[in-house]
């Protein structure tokens, strides 16, 4: 069975938040200044596949860490 998209999503956004050193508290805080209501448990979760995306949200953390939405989707 393949992963979903949520998965995907999540350990992909997790990798790339440790490898340039960003905690899910930093990142929930642009997600709020962008106007997302996202606080560190938002974090925790989305990685862990606990809550869905919507591609809003998804298109603005792509920004966050200067990747394509497609490049943060891409199971590899």
């Amino acid at each position: 069975m393949s992963e979903t998209a949520e998965v995907v999503f999540g350990a992909r956004l997790r990798a790339l938040r440790r490898s340039q050193g960003v905690t899910q508290a930093e990142l929930a805080g642009e997600m709020r200044r962008a106007g997302f209501n996202w606080h560190q448990t938002t974090v925790a979760k989305t990685e862990a596949a606990q809550r869905p995306i919507r591609v809003n949200e998804a298109d603005h953390v792509a920004a966050i860490f200067g990747v394509s939405l497609i490049e943060l989707m891409a199971d590899a």
